[in-house]
């Protein structure tokens, strides 16, 4: 069954895009990257596709807007373009940008609920393959492609001479894949060992319950118990009720 989009999925798919943010300059928190994605995997989990891409491109507005806010500068400074129009040309680049992490959720999800393979299994080569056309596809636009937030991060790029960004890309989303796979068994088997202990409490209980006393017998706590007193036949006799 397909969970509703909640405050706290919205809430998790926007720490994706700050973190994202905080990866590129002019933070330069590179280290963050390859968490980053960890909070936008767990608030599409068990969603629909499209609430999924929904999530993904309310990462992708607030993550591109962060990266390339500079963009209005730019363009209305040595441009010569009124500040509006500058500021719209970056909002309709955004929403394309965010496009793609937005297909990248929702193909996630979808190839989850078809195939039930884990997102650990496929998800760094959909990033890749939705990352590389975005670099090429109406003019191409490869700025803030994911691999690039590690240009500080100077023994790890040495393979982009190899693989180029794209190959880094596919590492940081592999490593993002991992921890949310990691974590997220870790939360199962937490529930599960919590739930079998809650169960065996609770039959201990029962078991220990001063069940199957004998008649007229004192409770082991030591307390008074009273006993009704019925009437016989006889006027003379009395018999202890329990």
């Amino acid at each position: 069954m397909m969970k509703t989009m909640k405050k706290r999925d919205i809430l998790l798919s926007l720490l994706s895009g700050i973190l994202l943010i905080l990866s590129f300059p002019n933070f330069d928190l590179e280290f963050l990257a390859w968490v980053a994605l960890v909070p936008l995997l767990y608030s599409i989990e068990g969603k629909g596709a499209f609430h999924s891409f929904e999530l993904g491109f309310l990462t992708g507005l607030i993550s591109f807007l962060g990266i390339l806010y500079w963009i209005i500068v730019a363009v209305h400074t040595y441009g010569n373009i009124p500040l509006i129009l500058s500021g719209l040309i970056l909002l309709l680049l955004v929403v394309y940008l965010s496009l793609f992490i937005g297909a990248f959720t929702f193909f996630t999800r979808l190839i989850q609920i078809r195939s039930g393979l884990q997102t650990i299994l496929f998800a760094p080569l959909l990033w890749v393959a939705l990352e590389y056309p975005r670099s090429f596809l109406l003019t191409g636009f490869p700025w803030a492609n994911l691999g690039y937030s590690q240009y500080l991060n100077l023994p790890f790029i040495q393979m982009a001479d190899i693989t180029g960004t794209y190959g880094l890309s596919f590492v940081i989303v592999l490593v993002n894949a991992t921890l949310f796979y990691v974590l997220r068994q870790w939360s199962t088997l937490r529930l599960s060992v919590l739930k079998a202990g809650t169960g065996s409490g609770l039959t201990l209980s029962g078991n220990s319950s001063p069940r199957g006393q004998k008649r007229g017998s004192v409770p082991s706590n030591g307390s008074k118990r009273t006993f009704p007193l019925r009437r016989l036949s006889s006027p003379s006799s009395f018999f202890l009720v329990s």
